[in-house]
Order: structure tokens, then C-alpha cells, then sequence
């Protein structure tokens, strides 16, 4: 397709923000998502357990496991109502039901749901630190053993948590109201630290610094010092990292970013991709991404 000079998107108050394409390196056709997968009705997050890809059907209230090489469905699983966040502990795969207050646990062998575990409130995301599954629901955390499957700490009072994730020490959770990121110890549940930004939504860690997308921004903030190192204007949207580089799926288009240079290099439109609803999943190759009305999944090469 024609390369446009410039690409824009409108944010939530009707503000639209221009992205001046002069300086970045490629832009791709939203072909470049072909061929897709279809799977259940709405899909919107998605992991990879290192075979397989394991997509969360929201309006369907399953699990569909995708072979990524053949594209093909191997097995769709029933779980609770509204499934969103999807992650993989190394041998199960976890599921949190946003309407129906609970947490799924599948096994990827059996594809059969092994527990169910309530936490109330509605869990959309979720991250796994070696030992436990941290998930916020309706403003509380919640801490739960995987291999017991026993919920064995809630936070006293509301943290927020649109997102979590873990850096190797530290739970790190997003407070998008509140304009702040927590950092929680794991063993004595104490807030270690707290970072200013300006409604945080998404969080991604790329092994040093932590990248969090809000408010048509995304920044980069260094694990150590916890400080705000780069910002980059980019749609609010979904992260992943694939090793290199840091993408974010929003606004009808998929922007990658050189982690290192703190640049986009790349965008690839697409009508796949959604406010907001749409997630990605890294597969040692190719980039992953739901499309919550298309019911399908489409994928990028990572490298090019």
C-alpha cells in the first residue's frame, strides 16, 4: 500500500493525536496479518505455553488452544463467564472469568479445567512470579498459590490494578484512576514504592525497565531507579515485548518500538486491532493479536 505521511487516532475525549510517520522505518499493510485463526466469539487475551496459543472467547465464556504453525483449533474449554487475561505458569494455563468473579486453571495436556478459584469482584489480567498467581479484581489484589489453588492474601484496601505484572522482585500494578504505579514486596505484601504517571493503563517488562501505555503515551520507566527514562507518543493500547522490541496494539494499528533507542520503527494498520481490546502473545517468532470482533487471531513476524 501507499505509504501515509501521517497516521492519527482519536483518544477517549474525542482528542485526536497525529503520528508524524517521517522518522519511522516501515509501515507495513494490515495484510501482513494473513492468514488468521478463527476461534471463539470475542477473543481478547491471549498467551503461549511454548507449543501452543490459548485464547480467552469473552462473550462465549471459553478457552480456545490454537496450534500456531497450522493455525488450527485443538480444543475449545469451557470456563467462567467472561474470560479476559490469559497466562501460562509453566504447566497450566490460567484464565480470569471478569464476570464471574474467579480465576480458571486448565491443564495444557488434558485441556480440562483442573480448579476454579474465587476472588471476587471482576479479575481481568493477571502475571505469574514462579510461585503464585497476582491478580487485581475490582481494585483489590489478590495473591493465589498455584499449586495448592488457595487465594492466601488479598489486599486490606483498593490498589487499583488495570494491570500487573512481575519484574523478577517486585509486583508491579497500575492504578489508572489513582495516576500511580505500585510496587509490592511479594513475601510481606508491603508497598516498596509508588510511580507517578499519569493514568497508566497497560505494563510490559523487557528485562530492565518497565513500559506502561496511557493517555497516548507510552513510557519507559528504569526498574531500578523507578524513574521515567523515555516517552514516546503511541496509542493507548495492550503490550508485549518480543526480546527487542515493545509493541502496542491500539487504535487500528500495531506500533513496534526499539526498546533500546526508545523509536518506532514500524506500524502495521489493521482493522483487527481495537481499543483496547485487543492482546498480543509473543511466540519466539511471530507477534500474536486478538481481534475482539472479527472473532480471529493474526500474526506479525517479529523481525523484519
Amino acid at each position: 500500500m501507499a505509504r501515509p505521511a501521517q497516521l492519527s487516532w482519536t483518544r477517549n475525549r474525542g482528542t485526536t493525536l497525529v503520528l508524524d510517520l517521517a522518522d519511522i522505518g516501515s509501515v507495513r499493510d494490515g495484510e501482513w496479518l494473513q492468514p488468521r485463526a478463527q476461534v471463539g466469539r470475542s477473543p481478547v487475551g491471549i498467551a503461549f505455553d511454548g507449543l501452543n496459543l490459548w485464547i480467552a472467547n469473552h462473550l462465549e465464556g471459553t478457552i480456545t488452544k490454537v496450534d500456531p504453525v497450522t493455525r488450527a483449533p485443538l480444543a475449545t474449554i469451557l470456563v467462567g463467564a467472561g474470560p479476559r487475561g490469559v497466562v501460562f505458569d509453566g504447566h497450566h494455563i490460567w484464565v480470569t472469568n471478569y464476570w464471574a468473579g474467579s480465576v480458571s486453571k486448565i491443564n495444557v495436556r488434558s485441556d480440562a479445567v483442573s480448579a476454579t478459584v474465587v476472588v471476587g469482584g471482576n479479575p481481568a489480567e493477571a502475571a505469574f512470579d514462579g510461585s503464585s498467581l497476582w491478580v487485581p479484581s475490582s481494585g483489590y489484589l489478590t495473591q493465589i498459590d498455584v499449586r495448592t489453588n488457595l487465594v492466601v492474601w488479598t489486599s486490606p484496601s483498593p490498589v487499583g490494578g488495570r494491570d500487573v505484572l512481575f519484574d523478577g522482585t517486585y509486583i508491579w500494578v497500575s492504578d489508572y484512576s489513582g495516576g500511580r504505579i505500585q510496587l509490592f514486596d511479594r513475601r510481606s505484601h508491603g508497598i516498596v514504592a509508588t510511580v507517578s504517571v499519569f493514568r497508566p493503563a497497560a505494563l510490559v517488562f523487557d528485562g530492565s525497565n518497565v513500559w506502561v501505555s496511557g493517555q497516548s503515551t507510552l513510557r519507559k520507566i528504569d526498574a531500578v531507579t523507578r524513574t521515567v527514562v523515555a516517552s514516546i507518543v503511541a496509542p493507548d493500547g495492550n503490550l508485549v515485548f518480543d526480546g527487542s522490541h515493545v509493541w502496542v496494539a491500539s487504535g487500528g494499528m500495531i506500533t513496534k518500538v526499539d526498546a533500546a533507542n526508545n523509536r518506532i520503527d514500524a506500524v502495521v494498520p489493521s482493522d483487527l486491532v481495537l481499543w483496547g481490546w485487543a492482546h498480543m502473545a509473543f511466540d519466539g517468532t511471530h507477534v500474536w493479536i486478538t481481534g475482539f470482533d472479527e472473532n480471529q487471531i493474526g500474526s506479525t513476524p517479529a523481525y523484519w
